[in-house]
């Protein structure tokens, strides 16, 4: 019996198989390449006809990113038929040699997430990316503006969205994405900017305008959530006078309110009015 580094070696003794893992919401699909049902580490995973493109190593991003493809029927390609998720599906690309001692050993060949998927005839084409992306984003991501660089309700921002947060029942869904709230609160229409969340936290969508008690998002639920009991969560403009007279958060302010528009010196404009 050989190990899987000499299998991987090996130009005659290895049998590698791919294993495709795809998680999105504490969902798990587990797909194989191979003809049949393969079991690793106690847990099965089906046959498909999937495939994926090869990268080279490189110090570029790009290059590290792959395409797989799958049939649209697969309940997978589903996840993406319509309407987009609202969130991250994750990808795990492992290979395996069926000889292989000890049977639990594995190579990691990818580790990322689906950017984007494309569908064609039968086939479905995910663009993935790898996790490590996050490194060539541009830096610093603070910007020196006058509007809040934080992300209203995360740890820097610091509110605590169950403090604004309003649960209520739809009456009504217009056009797929005008939403009527049961007795939801009006007085300065304040959940525009915020989202409107299912109570399982599978989908949210952010509001982007208000009228009454009926709210517009952004773009349709994929499932049907009439008469239904929603959390809808208040929204931020991100301006330095709603942080401090609807949340009382101004210490944690994260943008520059005072950042002058004109240049002192040759009286020019520095910013856009």
């Amino acid at each position: 019996m050989s190990t899987l580094a000499e299998l991987e070696a090996s130009i005659e003794a290895g049998q590698p198989i791919e294993l495709y893992v795809f998680s999105i919401q504490g969902t798990v699909y587990r797909r194989t390449s191979a003809e049949g049902i393969v079991t690793f580490n106690g847990t099965d995973y089906s046959p498909l006809p999937i495939k994926r493109t090869a990268w080279q190593e490189s110090r570029e991003n790009k290059s590290n990113t792959i395409t797989i493809t799958l049939p649209t029927d697969d309940e997978i390609s589903a996840n993406f038929l319509g309407i987009q998720p609202s969130a991250l599906m994750d990808v795990q690309v492992l290979r395996i040699q069926a000889q292989a001692v000890p049977a639990t050993a594995s190579l990691i060949m990818f580790e990322g997430y689906v950017a984007s998927a494309a569908f064609k005839d039968q086939i479905c084409e995910f663009k993935c990316v790898p996790h490590n992306e996050v490194f060539f984003r541009t830096m610093p991501r603070f910007n020196y503006q006058g509007l809040c660089n934080h992300v209203l309700y995360d740890s820097r921002c610091g509110v605590l969205a169950g403090s604004y947060k309003y649960s209520g029942k739809v009456l009504g869904v217009t056009n797929e994405v005008d939403i009527s709230i049961q007795a939801l609160p009006t007085t300065g229409t304040p959940f525009v900017g915020g989202y409107l969340q299912i109570p399982d936290g599978s989908e949210q969508r952010l509001i982007i305008s208000q009228t009454g008690t009926t709210v517009k998002i952004l773009y349709p639920f994929k499932q049907s959530i009439s008469g239904t009991t929603v959390d809808v969560y208040q929204g931020c403009d991100h301006t330095a006078e709603t942080c401090a007279q609807k949340f009382g958060n101004i210490l944690n302010y994260g943008g520059f309110p005072f950042v002058p528009s004109v240049n002192p010196f040759n009286k020019q404009q520095l910013t856009k009015e």
